[in-house]
């Protein structure tokens, strides 16, 4: 059995998946006239994003 080959981030991968997340909570944003929890998911986004293992 073969094994697989181990992928790895990159950094243009990373740009491109965090563009989407930005993208994403951008559409929440604008469908969404509470902004005190559209701003509470948003920073919770942020902060898990950025302590993702590497």
């Amino acid at each position: 059995m073969p094994i697989p080959k181990l992928e790895r981030f990159t950094s243009k991968g990373s740009e491109e998946g965090f563009a989407l997340i930005e993208e994403r909570l951008a559409k929440y944003e604008t469908e969404d006239p509470n902004t005190a929890r559209y701003s509470r998911v948003g920073v919770n986004v942020h902060i898990n994003t950025l302590m993702m293992p590497v």
